[in-house]
């Protein structure tokens, strides 16, 4: 059994071009999610954004009940000026 190996690719000095638009372009979409993940306008920034308009949206039903609350108390008031 004769040993026939191939070592002709050794012998080729180009260069592959394909592998390295491949790398290329890996790298290029691994900054461009990044960017959308932790960016100015990212997933991180749109979660903190929607948890400060749920905060903000609790403040306004407990500012209006108070609102109710002191209107009720200020015509009460207002009535037995009268």
């Amino acid at each position: 059994m004769a040993n026939n190996f191939d070592f002709e690719f050794l012998n080729k000095p180009e260069f592959d071009y394909k592998l390295l638009v491949i790398v290329f372009l890996i790298i290029a979409v691994a900054i461009y999610v990044g960017f959308l993940i932790y960016g100015n306008r990212g997933v991180n920034r749109l979660l903190d954004l929607q948890k400060n308009k749920a905060i903000l949206q609790k403040q306004v039903t407990k500012m209006k009940k108070e609102n109710v609350k002191l209107q009720k108390e200020y015509f009460e008031l207002k009535d037995i000026e009268e």
